[in-house]
């Protein structure tokens, strides 16, 4: 056997497209809260929107 099936690469990248949302998304919402948490140890009340969008 020496080609694969166009169908088996389609499902990795699926797959790769799947563990990136599954793993890598709630890194965004961690790192949110954690600047929001900084900037409440600081004195600034700042929402998490303005994080969210400097963060991304």
């Amino acid at each position: 056997m020496k080609k694969l099936h166009p169908v088996l690469a389609l499902l990795w990248g699926f797959c790769v497209l799947v563990s990136s949302i599954v793993w890598q998304f709630p890194q965004y919402s961690l790192g949110t809260s954690v600047l929001k948490g900084i900037f409440a140890v600081a004195g600034l009340r700042v929402g998490k929107a303005p994080i969210a969008l400097a963060v991304s």
